[in-house]
Protein backbone atom coordinates (compact mmCIF):
# COMPACT_ATOMS: atom_id res chain seq x y z
CA UNK A 1 0.00 0.00 0.00
CA UNK A 2 1.34 3.43 -1.05
CA UNK A 3 0.14 6.49 1.00
CA UNK A 4 0.77 9.71 -0.33
CA UNK A 5 -0.29 13.37 0.96
CA UNK A 6 0.03 16.19 -1.63
CA UNK A 7 -0.49 19.46 -0.09
CA UNK A 8 1.35 23.02 -0.02
CA UNK A 9 2.59 23.00 3.06
CA UNK A 10 0.65 25.75 4.65
CA UNK A 11 -0.63 24.53 7.95
CA UNK A 12 -3.63 23.26 6.90
CA UNK A 13 -2.36 20.66 4.98
CA UNK A 14 0.79 19.98 7.52
CA UNK A 15 -2.47 18.96 10.18
CA UNK A 16 -3.83 17.21 7.34
CA UNK A 17 -0.54 15.11 6.63
CA UNK A 18 -0.02 14.69 10.67
CA UNK A 19 -3.61 12.99 11.57
CA UNK A 20 -3.01 11.12 8.30
CA UNK A 21 0.24 9.19 9.94
CA UNK A 22 -1.01 9.41 13.60
CA UNK A 23 -4.74 7.55 12.01
CA UNK A 24 -2.57 5.15 9.94
CA UNK A 25 -0.34 4.16 12.92
CA UNK A 26 -3.47 3.76 15.08
CA UNK A 27 -4.73 1.17 12.59
CA UNK A 28 -1.91 -0.93 12.23
CA UNK A 29 -0.60 0.41 8.90
CA UNK A 30 3.33 -0.12 8.95
CA UNK A 31 3.23 2.10 5.16
CA UNK A 32 5.44 5.33 5.59
CA UNK A 33 3.29 8.33 4.50
CA UNK A 34 4.78 11.00 2.20
CA UNK A 35 4.20 14.18 1.88
CA UNK A 36 4.13 15.90 -1.48
CA UNK A 37 4.48 19.57 -1.89
CA UNK A 38 5.58 20.14 -5.19
CA UNK A 39 3.11 22.28 -6.98
CA UNK A 40 4.62 20.56 -10.61
CA UNK A 41 4.09 17.54 -9.21
CA UNK A 42 0.34 17.48 -7.96
CA UNK A 43 -0.56 19.07 -10.89
CA UNK A 44 1.01 16.31 -13.04
CA UNK A 45 -1.34 13.62 -11.16
CA UNK A 46 -4.24 15.64 -11.38
CA UNK A 47 -4.67 17.23 -7.83
CA UNK A 48 -5.86 20.95 -8.18
CA UNK A 49 -7.22 21.48 -4.88
CA UNK A 50 -5.16 20.03 -1.41
CA UNK A 51 -4.69 18.98 1.41
CA UNK A 52 -4.94 15.21 -1.12
CA UNK A 53 -4.91 11.60 0.46
CA UNK A 54 -4.05 9.36 -2.30
CA UNK A 55 -4.02 5.64 -1.57
CA UNK A 56 -2.36 3.06 -4.57
CA UNK A 57 -2.43 6.43 -6.91
CA UNK A 58 -6.45 6.66 -6.30
CA UNK A 59 -7.33 10.04 -4.84
CA UNK A 60 -9.81 9.24 -2.31
CA UNK A 61 -9.32 12.73 -0.38
CA UNK A 62 -9.18 16.13 -1.72
CA UNK A 63 -9.98 19.57 -0.90
CA UNK A 64 -10.54 21.48 2.34
CA UNK A 65 -9.17 19.76 5.86
CA UNK A 66 -11.66 16.70 6.99
CA UNK A 67 -12.07 15.87 10.08
CA UNK A 68 -9.85 13.10 11.76
CA UNK A 69 -13.32 10.27 11.35
CA UNK A 70 -13.59 10.82 7.97
CA UNK A 71 -9.62 10.63 7.23
CA UNK A 72 -10.01 7.04 9.51
CA UNK A 73 -12.91 5.98 7.71
CA UNK A 74 -11.50 6.27 4.18
CA UNK A 75 -8.05 4.63 5.63
CA UNK A 76 -10.45 1.51 7.21
CA UNK A 77 -12.40 1.14 3.50
CA UNK A 78 -8.93 0.70 1.58
CA UNK A 79 -8.17 -1.66 4.30
CA UNK A 80 -11.55 -3.18 3.92
CA UNK A 81 -12.03 -3.13 0.18
CA UNK A 82 -8.81 -1.93 -1.49
CA UNK A 83 -9.16 0.56 -3.70
CA UNK A 84 -6.74 -1.43 -6.34
CA UNK A 85 -10.03 -3.75 -7.07
CA UNK A 86 -11.52 -1.65 -10.07
CA UNK A 87 -14.55 -3.34 -9.21
CA UNK A 88 -15.26 -2.29 -5.68
CA UNK A 89 -15.60 1.70 -5.97
CA UNK A 90 -15.91 2.63 -2.50
CA UNK A 91 -15.54 6.55 -1.80
CA UNK A 92 -15.59 8.55 2.03
CA UNK A 93 -17.75 11.47 1.36
CA UNK A 94 -17.43 14.73 3.84
CA UNK A 95 -19.49 18.00 3.29
CA UNK A 96 -16.27 19.57 3.81
CA UNK A 97 -13.94 17.71 1.34
CA UNK A 98 -14.49 17.05 -2.42
CA UNK A 99 -14.01 13.52 -2.98
CA UNK A 100 -12.63 12.18 -6.39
Amino acid sequence: MKIQVLGSSCPNCKNFYDSVCRLATDLGIIEQVSYINDIKEMIKMGIMTSPALLIDGKVVLSGSSCSEAVIRDALVTYLKTGIKNETTNTTTTCSVCSVV
